[in-house]
C-alpha cells in the first residue's frame, strides 16, 4: 500500500511538472520586453563631486610641470592648513561676548561683501 502511495504521488508530480499550460507568454521574438523593475532605474552617469575632483587634478597637472600623483594630496592639506590657521589668527566672536560697536562694525562688513 504504502509502495501504491508513493507511486501514485511521484506520477502526479511528474505529471504536474509536464504540464503544457504556461502561465507566462512568451514575447515575440521581435519584440524586446524590459522587466518592469527595471523600467523605474534611475539615470546612469558620473557624480559631480567625481568630475570636480577629475577637474581640479587635470588643472594642477597640466598648469605645473612638476606635480607628481601627491601633488593633490598636498595641495588639500596646504589648503586645509590655511584655513585652520586664519580660524586661530583671527577668530571669529561670539555674538554675545561683543559691545554694540563690533557687532555694527560686523553687521557693515558682511552688507559690504554682499553689495560687492
Amino acid at each position: 500500500m504504502k509502495r501504491l502511495n508513493l507511486v501514485f504521488i511521484f506520477v502526479i508530480f511528474f505529471a504536474g511538472c509536464t504540464g503544457r499550460v504556461q502561465t507566462n507568454p512568451l514575447p515575440k521574438q521581435s519584440e524586446v520586453v524590459i522587466p518592469s523593475r527595471y523600467a523605474k532605474a534611475k539615470k546612469v552617469g558620473i557624480q559631480r563631486s567625481v568630475i570636480d575632483e577629475y577637474d581640479r587634478y587635470a588643472r594642477l597637472m597640466l598648469s605645473n610641470p612638476n606635480s607628481d600623483e601627491n601633488s593633490i594630496e598636498i595641495l588639500d592639506e596646504n589648503i586645509k592648513v590655511e584655513q585652520n590657521y586664519q580660524k586661530t589668527v583671527v577668530p571669529k566672536q561670539s555674538p554675545k561676548s561683543m559691545n554694540i560697536w563690533e557687532r555694527g562694525r560686523n553687521i557693515a562688513e558682511q552688507n559690504s561683501k554682499v553689495e560687492k
